[in-house]
């Protein structure tokens, strides 16, 4: 469950992104928070960007929050 300045991060990206690219569930995030290293870090929220319009919002929002964003990405 999103609580603090995640829940309002959340309440604005859903205006614009579809929610079903928003993962806040605790499986969800320790499954995109881990490969192959040894390294993990479970994120909070996982948003999966369809163009530069959603990750420049991210990025804008997160900002304003204070939230640091990660990028993970695969082919």
């Amino acid at each position: 469950m999103l609580t603090g300045k995640y829940k309002v991060l959340y309440e604005h990206l859903v205006v614009t992104i579809d929610k079903s690219r928003i993962f806040h569930d605790p499986l969800y995030t320790l499954t995109y928070g881990t490969d192959a290293s040894f390294y993990r870090l479970t994120p909070k929220m996982v948003i999966i960007a369809k163009d530069e319009l959603e990750i420049s919002l991210i990025l804008k929002e997160s900002s304003i929050l204070s939230i640091p964003v990660t990028f993970r990405a695969a082919a």
